[in-house]
């Protein structure tokens, strides 16, 4: 008799699926925080080069923190908004246009820009 049978080939299928599916998950997990990390810097990379700053690769978190102030501009004035009024939305350092496309105070005629 044939020691290949059906049922130790779906277990062998089975168990090379199961594992693999584990080192995906633990990997995805792992470099979860890396890949934030790399989406800041590299926002923060667009915003020097647009400011026409200097980008040493390796210098990006300190170039921008020397060079540059975030601020959130009221556009219905063109006025800063002062710092005592951020709140958890209104926050330069996490500022998310996409957050706030459904909370019409702050909203007033943007919605051309989402």
């Amino acid at each position: 008799m044939s020691s290949e049978s059906p049922r130790k080939i779906a277990a062998v299928v089975l168990g090379v699926c199961f594992v693999c599916s584990l080192l995906v998950s633990i990997t995805v997990v792992s470099l979860r925080a890396k890949e934030e990390q790399n989406k800041k810097l590299d926002k923060l990379e667009n915003i020097l080069i647009a400011g026409d700053l200097e980008t040493d690769k390796a210098h990006i978190q300190e170039t921008f923190e020397k060079n540059i102030k975030p601020i959130i501009i009221d556009l219905s004035t063109g006025e800063d908004i002062p710092e005592d009024q951020y709140n958890e939305i209104l926050n330069p350092e996490d500022f998310d246009l996409k957050a706030i496309a459904n909370k019409s105070e702050y909203m007033n005629g943007m919605s051309k820009f989402v």
